[in-house]
């Protein structure tokens, strides 16, 4: 199970309310998220495999590769995966 939990007080007060230490850190905005079982562990790994620091850090650059997945799609690429197998080259199509 994912519980999800955005913080701060955005969808509380006009932008005009806020000012502009709001527009300061809206750069920056904060989400927590708790994550258990299945993805929870998939984190762990792959902190553990990657340069990444923290948990924190996996989920950044996750959303970061997705970002541009998603562009390349939208510009009419068709992101791959390469394997090679047996010193042969397969694509396999990344559904977005």
């Amino acid at each position: 199970m994912t519980d999800t939990y955005v913080t701060g007080t955005d969808m509380l007060f006009s932008e005009a309310e806020r000012g502009d230490e709001y527009l300061d850190r809206k750069a920056s905005s904060r989400v927590t998220v708790r994550l258990s079982g299945e993805l929870g562990a998939a984190i762990s790994e792959l902190e553990e495999i990657t340069v990444a620091s923290n948990p924190s850090e996996v989920v950044r650059r996750a959303i970061l590769v997705y970002h541009t997945l998603v562009k390349q799609k939208i510009s009419g690429n068709d992101p791959v995966i390469e394997v090679i197998e047996g010193g042969k080259t397969k694509k396999i199509p990344i559904f977005l």
